[in-house]
């Protein structure tokens, strides 16, 4: 079976988009099992230093055995569940 040149232009798009999910999920797969410190944790989030601290201390975020890091895991499981605190 000889595929035609009308054949590729429809599964193109389809192609492609299965190419960006893969890279999307392996980049997420990627940033999830990295650990940062709060200021880094706090640019990744927008916000303060003082804020990300709070969120540590109030047991919202949940840091690494040191209670000084957080997972990637972590940050996006926080801001997946919509809080804006």
């Amino acid at each position: 079976m000889e595929l035609e040149k009308k054949d590729f232009e429809f599964l193109q798009p389809m192609i492609n988009q299965g190419i960006e999910n893969y890279f999307r999920q392996k980049e997420k797969a990627d940033f999830e099992k990295k650990i940062f410190n709060i200021t880094q944790t706090a640019e990744i989030m927008g916000k303060t230093y003082n804020f990300v601290a709070g969120l540590m201390r109030k047991g919202y975020l949940k840091t690494t055995l040191d209670g000084k890091h957080l997972t990637g895991a972590e940050i996006n499981n926080y801001l997946q569940t919509g809080n804006t605190d």
